[in-house]
């Protein structure tokens, strides 16, 4: 369904579309070119969920949606806190598809 048009016609997408992962994939490296990048992220310690929403196809352009959730500081780190993130990938047509959640570790400002 990835890779072969007429073998993807027969398969539940109807279509050729990219997988999963390689939509993960080019989402990540919005987020990095968008804000990881320049920011204090000491990464995540996981995903909390992901739903692949509608399938991305040959030529769909994707753009980014990070909405935060919540914030709080690390109890084992004073300098680390995190921050829960939705994101949501969205076609040219304004379509969500991919949904995930995670709270990511970034590095905190000191006071003043």
């Amino acid at each position: 369904m990835h890779l072969d048009d007429e073998a993807a016609k027969k398969t539940i997408l109807g279509g050729l579309s990219a997988s999963g992962w390689h939509t993960c994939a080019i989402m990540m490296r919005l987020i990095c070119d968008g804000l990881v990048l320049n920011s204090s992220s000491w990464g995540a310690p996981g995903v909390e969920e992901l739903k692949w929403l509608k399938p991305v196809r040959p030529g769909d352009a994707l753009s980014v949606r990070m909405t935060v959730l919540d914030k709080r500081d690390s109890k084992s780190r004073p300098g680390m806190g995190f921050v829960r993130h939705r994101i949501e990938v969205l076609n040219q047509h304004g379509e969500i598809v991919l949904d995930t959640s995670y709270a990511g570790m970034f590095g905190k400002r000191k006071p003043g």
